[in-house]
């Protein structure tokens, strides 16, 4: 009966963002709706480099479908003998109906992205207020020739639920539910799942699932879609797609985190900019952006025991406000003495002293 009810639920959030696909902003077939010519030929790649000037190299990728969800990609370049970082997004569009056509991007890395459709069918990205950015750069994405598939693994956060032919994976941010193609990780999963039924007395509910995989593209008629799971990161038993209920605490290592206190004080971001985000490793590198310049480091971990001593950065201009907090987290990190992670919040501490508090970036 319960998969009856989450297959129900699904469907109607499918026909839901169908009907929103087949929306015009307009009059049909007026000339100069933005909306209609979005619609026209979907899937759409528009892509485009939105470096702030003096800022490090950031392009970003973006990928609409016709049932209402995007992926996105964001490319930092890398600093000299290092590679560029990349991050993935998925999640949901939405049009803004006014005399102002907006985007409206809802995922899981970061406040919602708005851009204004514009009427040669590009896409202009706009301030987290919705306000034009104010710099000599119009930070305008290009519609592509070509489709991008995003076919490099992406982190994913759903609901793994096991039937009499295998399982599927219902994605949180979307909604959209895959088949798990067959492979040695998803017999892993199915062993982990397996076992901690048996702890539970045998109850097979649905558990909340972190993969790093490549899920296929949305699919016009119905057609079952697959996932391949590449990476295995965990199970949260009991725990629904719902960040408050994720416990116990996340995983240090391979996590996104992103700063929201600096010495008990909150984080400046600038209007293009992406917040301060530290990833720490799995090989003893700390690698990230604080806010202006990318940065990267050696850092070394006993228990909870954490050092991070001589943290690296590029040499970008940018406003004198970020200046000063980029050298303030700077100062923190190397401060650094231990760590504490509680459910999806990351602790930066001296002893008893809370030097920074970071927020998992990649969870809906």
């Amino acid at each position: 009966m319960r998969d009856v009810v989450v297959r129900a639920r699904s469907l109607i959030c499918l026909a839901v963002m169908t009907l929103l696909a087949g929306c015009t902003l307009g009059p049909a077939g007026a000339d100069g709706d933005a909306g209609s010519r979005l619609r026209a030929r979907l899937p759409q790649t528009w892509s485009a480099d939105i470096s702030c000037p003096g800022c490090t190299g950031h392009s970003m990728t973006l990928t609409l479908f016709g049932d209402g969800s995007f992926r996105q990609r964001d490319r930092y370049a890398g600093s000299p003998g290092s590679g560029d970082e990349i991050f993935h997004d998925i999640g949901l569009w939405r049009l803004e109906l006014d005399d102002d056509p907006r985007l409206i991007l809802r995922g899981g890395t970061r406040l919602p992205r708005q851009l204004r459709l514009r009427d040669e069918g590009s896409l202009q990205l706009l301030d987290d207020e919705g306000r034009d950015i104010r710099s000599i750069r119009e930070y305008v994405l290009a519609r592509q020739p070509q489709v991008d598939l995003f076919s490099a693994p992406m982190r994913l956060l759903g609901l793994y639920q096991p039937d009499d032919e295998g399982a599927w994976f219902s994605e949180c941010l979307t909604g959209q539910r895959w088949r798990l193609q067959p492979s040695p990780r998803s017999a892993e999963l199915a062993t982990q799942f397996n076992e901690l039924a048996a702890a539970r007395a045998g109850t097979r509910p649905a558990r909340l699932l972190a993969v790093r995989g490549r899920p296929e593209l949305p699919q016009a008629g119905g057609r079952v879609q697959h996932l391949d799971v590449d990476a295995v990161e965990r199970f949260w038993p009991d725990s629904l797609c719902r960040r408050d209920l994720i416990s116990p605490a996340q995983p240090l290592l391979e996590t996104s985190w992103v700063l929201i206190e600096l010495h008990g004080s909150g984080v400046r971001t600038g209007s293009i900019s992406e917040p301060p985000l530290l990833r720490l490793r799995q090989d003893g590198r700390l690698t990230g952006t604080t806010g202006c310049n990318r940065m990267q480091a050696a850092y070394q971990r006993d228990g909870n025991r954490l050092s991070v001593p001589r943290p690296m950065i590029t040499r970008m201009t940018c406003p004198a406000a970020l200046q000063q907090q980029e050298q303030a987290l700077l100062a923190a990190l190397r401060a650094t003495r231990d760590y504490r992670v509680v459910g999806n919040v990351l602790e930066l501490r001296d002893g008893d002293a809370v030097l920074a508090r970071l927020v998992v970036s990649e969870m809906p």
